[in-house]
């Protein structure tokens, strides 16, 4: 029997290395777990799950697992279900850690900096994005308000407000479609956590509880719609809770806008439209008045940002065009969404793409005019949460959504204003004519752009005249009426905006000058200037003279009388041989400039002219009498 020496030490060394082991092994082993549960957070995150995604993104955090992509997707989660404040620590991290980062997320980092009420932080990150060289980098939006008076009234709509989730997406008739997630009949969004969407439809004049549309759609995501004129066609926005779902053998695994035809009183399916795709999510149809233009979201390839607007028009026979990006004045590098037409068939949309109040914002644009013009609605539309999906009952109000009041989900507000919202870019330009302060009527007017007509007008009796300018280039406006000198004034405007130019005035042309006009007043000469008790010409009167030699000079048959006043301090008899000296002394100046002498005569009034009467006046109001004419007297 062989006896083995197992002493204290060496089960000592055995006992570390089993320690050892078993450490590694449960190192190892969370690791795995981690690596794991990390590999199903970014799993949901790219399936689009974001409230599933982020509850696993703060569990890795929560046990010290961190990382500028962790941060980022976090954030993203939490942005994309509106939760601005929950996303901003997580965008500020990912900034601050990385050497390189992605124009899009100083935009969202601006957002969502916006919506904690921190602006000042947010235009340094807006800068940070303006300064990138992307295709939607631009400049401030114009906004709606600066331009127009227009101070809408914006009320919570408390009969269809709930602490769930509701917006408007079409007025039809008389009666309003609104999507909420209050059916607790569907089952849960992975996106939002939430019960899926369903639409439900109330009437406007009647009070009765809402109803819902398509009570079978149980299993699907319901979202936008809209209503063909006619009444019989119902275009709605469709998603399946994962792959197992189909509508009519059809499985739904994004976004996709279907075609109902009404037989009777019942909705029945018609299909998918030809645009769609199981690739890429197609949502929210909006028509124009005439049900022949439908305006969607989509995030298909070729856009310029996470989801785009496109336009697709609709045939006789019900078919449809290819579709068209609205292209880069509209879409961004971020998300457009929730498109809708106004009554004079422009286009209101949501975006948080171009700079505005914060989270999503309400633009409105006239998408068919030559040089559209893209405006934010303002800060009564708009708030630093999201605002999307306005929708009109009549021209003078009705239904938008918000989650601005931040105690519930997105609501339903009202609201009313005096006109229609008009994006047409259209400024205005106005001012009034006149001759030596009267009223100059029937002034023909001519707008020119790169000197072609743009439009033409006159003034009217008390020369005022205004303009509506529907483009946004330097203008050119040329004033002209018979007996005047023709005149052109260069216009600088920008669309909405309202340019003034206030009084201009014309002058007599040489043309049609008559006998007994004055020539200093067609060259708006006070005075000759003479030394103090004197004859002698001042320099400060060179030019005027040189005026009217040129005159003289041109038109070698016309002839003029110099007539001199004085005031009526002093002699009679002083102020009459001053008179006559300076008007000699401004014959001999014109002769020197070249001026024929049977062109000319001379003559002095000395104080018996005067225009000014008043007993008292200073010298300076005397001073009006003082003048020299050069009277026309022959042509």
């Amino acid at each position: 029997m062989v006896k083995q020496n197992f002493n204290l030490q060496d089960f000592s060394k055995m006992k570390r290395i089993n320690t050892y082991l078993y450490t590694t092994l449960l190192v190892l082993t969370i690791g795995s777990l981690q690596a794991q549960n990390q590999s199903k957070a970014d799993e949901l995150y790219q399936s689009n799950a974001f409230n599933k995604a982020a509850e696993l993104y703060e569990n890795l955090l929560k046990k010290g697992v961190d990382s500028a992509d962790i941060q980022r997707r976090l954030a993203d989660a939490y942005y994309f279900n509106a939760q601005y404040t929950l996303a901003l620590a997580h965008y500020q991290s990912y900034v601050d850690a990385s050497s390189s980062v992605d124009e899009i997320y100083y935009l969202r980092l601006a957002k969502c900096l916006e919506a904690s009420g921190q602006s000042e932080e947010a235009a340094t990150y807006y800068t940070k994005f303006i300064g990138k060289e992307t295709v939607d980098a631009k400049n401030d939006v114009a906004t709606y308000s600066d331009y127009f008076n227009e101070v809408p009234v914006i009320e919570l709509e408390p009969t269809l407000t709930s602490e769930l989730s509701e917006y408007p997406t079409a007025v039809f008739g008389e009666s309003l479609y609104f999507i909420s997630n209050r059916n607790i009949e569907k089952a849960a969004d992975d996106w939002t956590g939430a019960d899926l969407n369903t639409l439900y439809r109330k009437s406007l004049n009647e009070e009765y509880e809402e109803e819902i549309v398509f009570p079978k759609l149980t299993a699907y995501h319901e979202g936008s719609v809209a209503l063909h004129p006619n009444g019989k066609t119902l275009y709605l926005t469709l998603g399946g809770k994962g792959n197992n779902f189909a509508l009519d053998g059809v499985q739904i695994e994004v976004l996709k806008i279907h075609q109902f035809e009404k037989k009777g009183k019942r909705w029945m399916h018609v299909g998918a439209l030809p645009f769609n795709s199981d690739s890429f999510n197609t949502a929210h149809p909006s028509l124009n008045s005439e049900g022949t233009m439908m305006y969607f979201s989509s995030d298909r390839p070729g856009g310029f940002g996470a989801s785009d607007l496109y336009m697709v028009s609709i045939n006789e026979n019900g078919t449809f065009s290819d579709p068209k990006n609205l292209g880069p004045i509209v879409n961004t590098i971020g998300r457009e969404s929730f498109p809708q037409t106004t009554p004079l068939d422009q286009l209101i949309f949501a975006s948080d793409g171009h700079k505005g109040y914060g989270g999503f914002d309400l633009f409105g644009i006239d998408i068919n005019a030559s040089e559209p013009v893209l405006v934010n609605l303002g800060a009564k539309y708009n708030s630093n949460q999201d605002d999307f999906s306005l929708v009109y009952c009549e021209s003078s109000h009705g239904f938008l959504a918000s989650n601005r009041a931040l105690d519930s989900s997105d609501d339903i507000y009202v609201f009313t204003h005096q006109k229609p919202l008009d994006f047409t870019p259209v400024g205005q330009l106005k001012g009034s004519v006149a001759y030596k302060g009267s009223p100059l009527s029937l002034v023909e007017l001519q707008l020119m752009n790169n000197t072609q007509n743009i439009a033409n007008s006159k003034s009217r009796e008390e020369g005022d005249f205004n303009f509506d300018l529907a483009v946004t280039s330097k203008l050119v406006l040329a004033l002209s009426k018979e007996g005047y000198e023709s005149k052109e004034v260069v216009v600088t405007a920008s669309p909405f905006e309202v340019v003034d130019l206030g009084v201009i005035e014309l002058q007599k042309s040489l043309e049609h000058l008559q006998e007994g006009d004055d020539l200093a007043d067609f060259f708006e000469i006070k005075m000759i200037n003479f030394k103090f008790d004197q004859w002698d010409i001042l320099p400060a009167s060179y030019e005027d003279l040189a005026k009217i030699a040129e005159v003289l000079l041109k038109y070698p048959s016309m002839k003029i009388e110099i007539r001199s006043h004085t005031d009526r301090i002093g002699s009679y008899a002083y102020n009459q041989k001053l008179s006559e000296k300076r008007a000699q002394s401004t014959l001999n100046y014109l002769l020197n400039l070249g001026v024929n002498e049977a062109q000319l005569t001379s003559k002095g009034f000395g104080e018996s002219q005067p225009l000014e009467l008043c007993k008292g006046c200073s010298k300076e109001e005397l001073m009006i009498n003082r003048r020299s004419e050069f009277i026309v007297i022959n042509k």
